[in-house]
């Protein structure tokens, strides 16, 4: 699968929330991105299912 480099405009708060809630769970930085990855396709997942 390819990777497409983006820019989101989220709110400060909210970020550094999922920040330190990725962090928290994983230890590390480095995992923002596939978290915030997975976090859509959940939240699609979710809403499909919800229409059905």
């Amino acid at each position: 699968m390819s990777r497409r480099k983006t820019s989101v405009s989220v709110d400060d708060k909210l970020w550094r929330e999922w920040i330190d809630f990725v962090v928290h769970e994983t230890g590390s930085t480095r995992k923002i991105s596939e978290w915030t990855e997975d976090a859509i396709r959940d939240y699609m997942q979710k809403k499909k299912e919800a229409k059905k």
